[in-house]
């Protein structure tokens, strides 16, 4: 599928009001949460062969900055 394509699916979606929903909007932020908890080592591992950071510094400056953010708006 074109990237064209999926931007207009996604925008379709966005205006039918599906995302209003606080249900919605709390399994989202549990999904992103998980995602990130689940993938944690490979997010780290990448980081750290793209741009050589450590782990903490990762955990500091990236996934836990999200973490912390979603924890917030729960």
């Amino acid at each position: 599928m074109e990237i064209e394509q999926i931007v207009k699916q996604q925008r379709l979606y966005f205006f039918s009001g599906a995302t209003r929903k606080l249900a919605f909007r709390l399994q989202a932020l549990e999904k992103l949460q998980n995602a990130l908890r689940d993938n944690e080592s490979a997010i780290s591992e990448a980081l750290r062969q793209d741009l050589n950071k450590k782990p903490f510094e990762t955990y500091m400056c990236e996934t836990g900055q999200v973490l912390d953010e979603i924890r917030f708006h729960k």
